[in-house]
This record gives C-alpha cells, structure tokens and sequence, in this order.
C-alpha cells in the first residue's frame, strides 16, 4: 500500500526512494500501473527531488519501470 519506500543501488551508493499517493508509477510506454508489478532486478528511472542527508533519500514524483 502506499505511501510506502524502497532501496535502490545507483552506482555504488543505496538510495530511499519515498512513494507516496501522488507518484506517478509509468510502465516503458508511459502508461500507469500498478506497484506491485514490480521485482526484484527490474530497471527502473526515478524522478525527484533527492535530500542531501547522510543516507540519501529521493522523494519521488514519477517510477518507471522499463521492464514492464
């Protein structure tokens, strides 16, 4: 259920992507889905505003995930 969080790895750093109600989640072609279509080790984009913290947190305005 949302609003809910995960943990990305970008490079070598872990990264808390906040998914709240008002996040956009797209498939490749743009089109809404639903969260729990995703797994584990698909490619995803993120958009949004990343807090500058000690562990980095990006509040999340849009999710794609190009696997879908």
């Amino acid at each position: 259920t949302l609003p809910t969080s995960l943990k990305v790895k970008i490079g070598s750093k872990y990264y808390t992507i906040n998914i709240t109600d008002k996040t956009l989640i797209l498939n490749k072609n743009r089109d809404v889905i639903v969260f729990n279509r995703f797994v584990s080790g698909d490619t995803i984009r993120i958009y949004g505003a990343v807090r500058e913290v000690d562990d980095p947190i990006i509040d999340a305005e849009i999710v794609r995930n190009l696997d879908l």
